[in-house]
């Protein structure tokens, strides 16, 4: 879920990860104002298809030009062997990196949870969290984070 019209109700927001006619990850939105019944976008990625199985996905405003941005945590097969954050911008129609960042957290880390990105510190910008749920240092379920 993501304001992608900016009119201040969350639509909903479908990254399409294989089998996509343009050969990449697709970004696809319904509008909260239809009833979720209309799309206002559906669009291929800068991201190649062939990073479906290398990461998970989700949407920020990282640039922060007040859109959200498609955001990429490439977990597996990154060239840093770190997980990577790659930000591709809205404004562009998801065609333009704005941010490809290796992370400080390792590609091991990447199979004991899931990143997401919120504004913890509360700067403006979104943080890199990482909830850690399996292996952890506590036998508690971790927060990690790291800021935008």
């Amino acid at each position: 879920m993501a304001d992608m019209d900016l009119d201040g109700r969350p639509d909903l927001v479908f990254i399409k990860r294989r089998s996509t006619g343009t050969g990449t990850i697709e970004v696809h939105v319904l509008s909260a104002a239809s009833g979720f019944g209309t799309f206002i976008q559906d669009t291929g990625t800068a991201l190649s298809g062939a990073e479906d199985g290398n990461g998970d996905f989700t949407m920020a405003d990282v640039d922060r030009d007040g859109r959200p941005d498609l955001v990429f945590f490439k977990g597996q097969n990154t060239g840093t062997d770190t997980v990577e954050l790659h930000a591709v911008s809205a404004v562009s129609g998801f065609q333009q990196f704005t941010q490809d960042i290796a992370s400080g957290f390792s590609q091991v880390d990447d199979g004991n949870g899931d990143f997401t990105m919120k504004d913890v510190n509360l700067d403006g910008m979104p943080d890199l969290v990482f909830i850690k749920r399996r292996s952890t240092g506590t036998g508690t379920i971790e927060l990690h984070g790291l800021a935008g």
